[in-house]
């Protein structure tokens, strides 16, 4: 009917799961004169769940668009021309984790490889913009898996963050504790590009 689903408040999997509470609830209705207050006594606690579920799905939707136009406006807002170009390749970073809860790195490696392949040592760039979104709190990385953190702008405000931007050295530094472990991960990546660059097309 041209209606847009994610607002739609779906029931029939709640039915599914309740098959038995489900069937007992139409026979019911039906024993009674076909009085529907059996049927909505279980049915209404159903649409309760889908109504937070749906709110909660909202909720979390308007977290990434304020977390996006925070990211845009705080590095349309950089100085430098240099460091405006390395941004530009963190907002592609933050665009394909605000797609998914978590995203493993060599899966990350593979979604924004196109932005890296025109540099010399990708894998350093890659690890210093990864390194540099974590140091300022915007993404965090445990275990193999990068993800945002939803509640970025509102603990922080943008003077604050671009005065520690701006301040970051252009190399990424190995005392952060992610750093060996992305560099490690990345580089066993290159050597598996640079073959498969390599590699003649028929």
């Amino acid at each position: 009917a041209g209606g847009n689903d994610m607002v739609m408040v779906s029931l029939s999997n709640y039915y599914y799961e309740h098959s038995e509470q489900y069937r007992e609830a139409l026979y019911e209705s039906r024993q009674s004169g076909h009085d529907l207050t059996p049927f909505l006594r279980f049915a209404l606690p159903a649409i309760s769940e889908r109504c937070d579920a749906l709110a909660s799905e909202i909720a979390a939707h308007n977290k990434r668009m304020l977390y996006l136009g925070f990211a845009h406006s705080l590095f349309g807002k950089l100085r430098s021309p240099r460091r405006r170009a390395l941004a530009d390749r963190q907002l592609r970073i933050i665009e394909v984790l605000l797609d998914a809860e978590s995203v493993d790195l060599d899966d990350l490696v593979v979604q924004v490889l196109e932005h890296y392949m025109g540099l010399k040592f990708f894998n350093r760039a890659l690890v210093r913009d990864l390194k540099e979104l974590i140091d300022i709190n915007a993404i965090v990385y445990d275990n193999g898996q990068v993800s945002v953190d939803l509640d970025w702008p509102r603990r922080f405000s943008e003077s604050e963050l671009l005065e520690r931007y701006e301040r970051m050295r252009p190399a990424a530094s190995a005392s952060h504790p992610a750093t060996e472990e992305l560099s490690r991960l990345l580089g066993r990546r290159r050597s598996g590009v640079s073959r498969s660059a390599r590699r003649p097309t028929a």
